[in-house]
């Protein structure tokens, strides 16, 4: 008997209808016109095709994928901008961009990030959205108790982790910086004691945020970072009023920097994201979410989801490992140019490489998550009501959603790199412009498949899964660590570019691995057809790409480096250009895959009109 994915067309699913409200014109799928009824059974819906789902008296109804991607990347957006302002904006001025100090800070300020993803950050998502899910669906107290001891349990485990990593900064510290010269290593340590207790604000963030998402309430999990920029602006307007901007040719000693400069550097970083996390409070109550302590967690159902956690921590442990080789040779890199008296500002160092990576985000985190977050609640009820066949239609539709958007996006950061990373950071020299430009433009090169892995982790989450991420994780950690201790032997102009080379090829590893496998588990998901649609784009994008790359140099590829108002002409005018050229091949060739875009964008701009 041939299975259901064998045939050339997925058969209409009696389900409802996951999409963004887009017809489907393209591939091997059809749209779906019936819709299953809540409490009754398929066949029992299939019996009454065009029967709208009987409303529920006890629940609203559910927002629309495009509707909640709007409220995500909306807020989303509205972040990623005050993060743009705050860093590396101020930052850069405040503290510099390949400096000393700079590079200590990031250190320092990167480090609650990687140790509240390693206890609780993977496994939020990965493992609380499906358990509220399940509890929600099998309690009669719509999973207020399952949800009490959640929280309960998160906030004892991340306050004594917390005070347990604050007490040890010093060694900590050294595991991260062990190549910073004494002076240098002492106040990064200043600043890890000001930065670490963010592991506990970080991890209740989402720990509220995912309770949110799994009763589909997602705008303050996306808004609420937009508070901790404002504060952390309103910090670093401060610094800049008190102590002066920070220069790469005559930086600050180390010595300066151990008193109140740290202290309002590092303060005002943690009660900006102490804010982000206690801000939740109120949509909590708002959605009718009465937490109250409860320490009864035997037979809670969380056994099990602490099982599949442990494979989340497993995995977030190895991806520990490369962040700190990666850290270690970036602040090598700077501090070997600074012992052989090179140029600082033609070295990228950890600041660097969080300002491009910040850049090469944005993509990821405007489009790819809000879109793969809005349909991940609805993926993960798909999946346990045992219709497989909507889910994985709305893989390959977000799929080729998202990436017919981040070929865009690739192309206009490879041509238009310089003119942003003049925009981001205005403060420091033309030199310096060409570090970051540099090793943003390689970087950007695993946007493609980063937004596909993306969305095949939330199948693996919904599937509860995490056993298999973590044995697809062992190869791509083996690449990441060897690749960037190899890059660490190379002379310091040369370690961050090279860093950002690995970064792509891992990415390739994992996007190839993951697919393969996922494929082995619920069979096809279309791969011929993704094939293909990603040729096409990619066609597109390098026609376009090489438009945009021709004006650039009539304007001049250096002439932005060296003046913001050329930047922004840059930007805005070969940008726009980009982006007309772009969506006019796309309609003019009619590749299929424009229409899920086009569609999308039509009902995020009716939504947006709205509002």
């Amino acid at each position: 008997m041939r299975s259901w994915h064998h045939t050339h067309r997925i058969p209409r699913i009696p389900f409802p209808r996951l999409s963004y409200d887009i017809p489907m014109t393209s591939g091997n799928y059809r749209p779906r016109h019936r819709q299953f009824q809540p409490g009754k059974t398929p066949a029992a819906a299939a019996s009454v095709p065009h029967a709208e789902p009987a409303a529920s008296e006890s629940a609203p109804a559910a927002p629309s994928a495009a509707r909640s991607s709007l409220v995500m990347f909306l807020g989303t957006f509205t972040s990623r901008i005050l993060g743009m302002v705050r860093s590396p904006i101020l930052l850069g001025a405040a503290v510099g961009l390949t400096t000393p100090a700079a590079n200590a800070f990031d250190v320092a300020n990167k480090m609650p990030n990687l140790f509240w993803l390693l206890i609780m950050g993977g496994l939020s998502a990965a493992v609380f959205v499906p358990a509220i899910v399940k509890a929600s669906k099998n309690s009669a107290d719509n999973g207020e108790a399952f949800i009490n001891k959640l929280i309960t349990l998160a906030g004892v485990v991340l306050l004594s982790t917390t005070a347990l990593l604050t007490l040890a900064a010093p060694l900590v510290t050294k595991i991260f910086a062990a190549t910073l010269d004494p002076q240098w290593y002492q106040l990064t340590v200043i600043f890890t004691y000001w930065c670490m207790p963010q592991v506990f604000f970080y991890g209740m963030y989402d720990v509220l945020g995912q309770v949110l998402n799994a009763r589909q309430k997602f705008g303050p999990y996306t808004w609420a970072p937009a508070l901790n920029n404002v504060i952390a602006i309103a910090g670093l307007v401060l610094m800049l009023v008190l102590f002066g901007s920070e220069s790469v040719t005559d930086p600050t000693p180390a010595a300066e920097w151990l008193g109140a400069r740290a202290a309002v550097l590092g303060g005002v970083s943690t009660l900006g994201i102490a804010a982000q996390a206690l801000v939740l409070i109120i949509p909590m109550r708002i959605a009718g979410i009465r937490y109250r302590p409860d320490f009864k967690w035997r037979g809670s159902g969380l056994g099990r989801t602490g099982r599949v956690s442990l494979w989340v921590i497993a995995t977030t442990t190895l991806n520990l490992l490369p962040s700190i080789v990666l850290s270690n040779v970036a602040a090598g890199a700077t501090q070997r140019a600074l012992d052989a008296g090179e140029n600082l500002a033609e070295v990228a160092g950890n600041s660097v490489y969080s300002a491009a990576h910040a850049i090469y985000m944005l993509p990821t985190s405007l489009i790819t998550v809000s879109i793969a977050t809005a349909v991940y609640t609805r993926m993960t009820i798909a999946i346990n009501d045992d219709h497989m066949a909507a889910a994985k239609q709305e893989t390959s539709r977000a799929i080729n959603t998202i990436s017919a958007i981040n070929y865009l996006a690739v192309a206009g950061i490879l041509v238009l790199a310089i003119p942003v990373s003049r925009i981001i950071v205005p403060s420091v020299t033309p030199t310096e412009v060409f570090t970051l430009g540099r090793v943003l433009a390689i970087m950007s090169l695993g946007i493609i498949p980063l937004g596909a892995i993306t969305v095949f982790n939330k199948i693996y989450y919904a599937l509860e899964d995490t056993r298999t991420l973590f044995f697809i994780w062992i190869p791509v950690t083996v690449i990441l660590v060897g690749g960037y201790w190899v890059t660490g032997l190379l002379p310091p102009r040369q370690v961050l570019p090279m860093v950002a080379v690995v970064m792509v090829i891992a990415n390739l590893v994992l996007l190839g691995l993951s697919y393969f496998i996922l494929r082995r588990k619920i069979g096809s998901l279309g791969g011929v057809q993704l094939l293909i649609s990603h040729l096409r784009l990619g066609a597109v994008a390098l026609v376009t790409g090489a438009a945009g790359a021709g004006l650039m140099y009539l304007i001049g590829w250096e002439r932005p480096a060296h003046s913001i108002a050329m930047a922004l002409y840059c930007l805005f005018g070969v940008g726009t250009a980009m982006v007309v050229i772009y969506l006019l091949l796309l309609r003019l060739l009619r590749i299929p895959e424009a229409e899920l875009l086009f569609h999308y964008l039509q009902r995020l701009g009716r939504k947006l009109r709205r509002k």
